[in-house]
């Protein structure tokens, strides 16, 4: 394996670990060692998948039976799960303040279904979005939908079956991805949508200087920062390594960017200004993580983005940064703090660790026709 992929399974192995040991109705110790058990067998099904090629009939197979029965149990999921049983407010953040602003009350002062009152935090080009699964009367069908569309990009990506199992398998044996599913997050639908934000934004503004392509892509870019603010993160990578190495470049793309997100939140402003600033989106993304964190991992990443030379890298690392700003704060809680207080008592959403991983996936299948070897 190489650096970037043995770095995604270590990643992937902790999220998939924390929710093994969290939520499944398990001894804590046993949790841990189902989440390593994962870890083991899919990071070794990954290295020596280049020894599945004579199982291409049978990969084919279980892939079509898993992505269909997949897609049927989500489903299942979502009929018999009440909404309003989960302990998870997102769904409701997203279904009120649409229920409000079709109401004619300002959106972004509403409380969820729960009662610590918490308000919308996602940004306003996000709740756009997702109003077609409002309009369907389930903002939770987002889900199996874009599982769909993952399955049929890697149906169109990857020629042999194997590559396809061993995807699908990476996606869906993490209990993270069916606690998505099950309480109707739309976190980790979002970081997939900031991950073709992302490639369009390299496509568009590689190697041109068409004002055409480039006014598209700081428009892109200005809309995908009014969606969740962390994925500003690996926008910074993406950006730094269009710029042609010129710093002029990187910060005209930038800044071209601030109008278009400056506009997708002045309607609101215009609203109820003194609403707005009290409840303010922005902030509550901020407070997800150490914005002071944030805030350096923003200054680093387009330096790492100049340096680096290829768009897998570049998108890895944007992941894995967006992991770190997730994870070191829950760790430096774990400094003051017993571990099981942590993971039962709600002290921190351990569902945010999976934020990175999307894009993390994406920097290591770029090589993964490549011969695998795992002591490479």
């Amino acid at each position: 394996m190489t650096l970037l992929q043995r770095l995604f399974f270590i990643c992937w192995g902790v999220v998939t670990t924390v929710f093994c040991m969290k939520y499944l109705p398990l001894p804590l110790p046993t949790g841990f060692f189902c989440g390593v058990g994962l870890t083991l067998g899919i990071s070794q099904l990954f290295a020596y998948r280049d020894r599945m090629v004579s199982f291409e009939k049978l990969a084919n197979r279980l892939w079509w039976i898993g992505t269909i029965g997949t897609v049927v149990l989500q489903s299942v999921l979502l009929i018999k799960v009440d909404p309003m049983n989960v302990g998870v407010d997102r769904w409701s953040a997203i279904h009120n303040f649409w229920d409000a602003f079709l109401q004619g009350e300002f959106p972004y002062a509403v409380t969820t279904h729960l009662p610590n009152e918490n308000t919308p935090s996602p940004l306003p080009v996000w709740m756009m979005m997702v109003l077609p699964f409002y309009l369907l009367g389930d903002v939770g069908i987002l889900q199996p939908v874009l599982f769909i569309f993952i399955s049929v990009l890697i149906y169109r990506m990857f020629s042999k079956s194997s590559d396809r199992l061993i995807l699908f398998l990476i996606i869906t044996l993490s209990p993270a991805f069916w606690y998505e599913t099950l309480v109707r997050s739309d976190l980790l639908s979002c970081m997939v949508i900031g991950v073709c934000a992302v490639t369009a934004i390299h496509r568009l503004g590689s190697g041109t200087n068409s004002l055409w392509k480039l006014t598209n892509t700081t428009i892109i870019l200005g809309l995908l920062m009014s969606t969740r603010s962390v994925l500003a993160i690996p926008a910074a990578l993406i950006v730094a390594g269009i710029s042609q190495n010129s710093v002029i470049r990187f910060f005209s793309l930038s800044f071209g960017a601030l109008p278009i997100f400056l506009l997708t939140l002045l309607p609101f402003y215009l609203w109820n200004s003194e609403l707005f600033i009290a409840n303010n989106p922005l902030i509550l993304n901020a407070n997800k993580s150490a914005p002071g964190l944030i805030s350096l991992v923003l200054i680093l990443s387009p330096i790492l983005g100049f340096r680096i030379k290829s768009f897998q890298q570049r998108i890895f690392w944007g992941g894995f940064f967006i992991f770190l700003v997730t994870i070191i704060p829950q760790l430096w809680l774990l400094t003051k703090t017993p571990f099981s207080k942590i993971l039962y008592e709600d002290m921190v959403d351990v569902s945010y660790l999976v934020m990175g991983l999307p894009f993390m996936l994406v920097g290591i299948i770029g090589n993964l026709n490549e011969p695998s070897n795992f002591s490479e």
